[in-house]
């Protein structure tokens, strides 16, 4: 089989903590025919000087390395078509810098692709967590990857996740790279993708997608603006393709007060009357504020409500 290049496309922004794991992890890939386009988006931690001390190391790994180092931040949506334009790939892969693949991901992926022409991307299982100690399993049914892929993510929300994701080079180019409209680049893509293609997908986890203390720290006001971007998406989804939404809206709506409830009642109140069809996670938390008062069952909730938060935040993709 043949061994075509892939981009592997990875910002840094203030992540010098995880950045020894993430080289280590792209460095022992068992693929190698690798380009590495990095970009240092004016980090203001120690970043810079963590990317100097690997460059002798990825430099000799990797096929092709391009390194910039951004004096004015730039934002990740503008770096992710910047990394489009300056790809050599058949394949890319966007991967970020406090993440970790194993180390048979590129090699998985791109030999998936190469027998499966038909395929735009291919998608695979992860492990999630705030630690490589303490990560958890976390996997789809594969029908969900069969059919209407585009209805489902309208339906369910982004389902995909980022870091397991590589994609032809070409299709990113076809669907003129990443939007600029919305605060996250991800989630559209992959819309725009499976309305057009078919997409694959690999049961088995082969990265690891780090909850960072940034992510886990979100403060309700970003994930207000995250749940309203996620609505506009939505609404220029049934503007453009005619696509039924009614079934997302109701399970964004769905998600935002359960985030809520556990950040903050208002919004949560605020949520809750937009919710049309009551959904089993919703009920749960309807009968724990009923039984607030109730001291075994308010403890139990106060001892797992971290956990849950947690799972929310990667079930939203934050």
């Amino acid at each position: 089989m043949s061994t075509p290049l892939i981009s592997i496309f990875t910002p840094v922004y203030n992540h010098e903590i995880y950045l020894d794991d993430y080289f280590k992890s792209i460095i022992k890939q068992t693929y190698k025919n690798i380009e590495l386009i990095l970009i240092d988006d004016a980090s203001t931690d120690n970043s810079l000087m963590v990317i100097e001390k690997w460059l002798p190391k990825l430099e000799k790994r990797f096929e092709n390395l391009t390194f910039i180092s951004r004096k004015e931040n730039k934002g990740l949506i503008f770096n992710c078509n910047e990394s489009i334009a300056l790809a050599n790939g058949k394949y890319f892969t966007g991967f970020a810098s406090d993440d970790v693949m194993f180390e048979s991901n590129i090699e998985e992926k791109v030999t998936y692709l190469e027998r499966n022409p038909d395929k735009a991307m291919v998608c695979s299982d992860v492990y999630y967590g705030v630690s490589l100690s303490s990560k958890k399993y976390t996997s789809h049914n594969p029908k969900i990857f069969e059919n209407n892929i585009f209805q489902k993510l309208v339906n369910n929300g982004n389902m995909i996740y980022a870091p397991s994701v590589v994609l032809r080079k070409k299709v990113l180019e076809e669907i003129g790279g990443y939007n600029t409209k919305y605060t996250f680049e991800d989630y559209p893509t992959w819309l725009e993708i499976t309305y057009r293609y078919e997409i694959g997908y690999i049961k088995k986890p082969l990265v690891f997608y780090r909850l960072s203390p940034n992510s886990l720290s979100r403060d309700v006001a970003k994930f207000k603006i995250m749940i309203d971007s996620h609505m506009q998406i939505l609404l220029d989804m049934e503007s453009m393709y005619k696509v039924d939404i009614s079934k997302g809206i109701n399970s964004l709506y769905t998600k935002a007060s359960i985030f809520f409830f556990l950040n903050d009642m208002k919004f949560y109140r605020e949520y809750r009357k937009k919710v049309t069809k009551i959904n089993i996670n919703l009920t749960i938390i309807e009968i724990l504020i009923k039984f607030r008062g109730t001291p075994k069952l308010y403890s139990f909730f106060i001892e797992t409500k971290a956990n849950i938060k947690d799972r929310i935040k990667f079930i939203m993709g934050i």
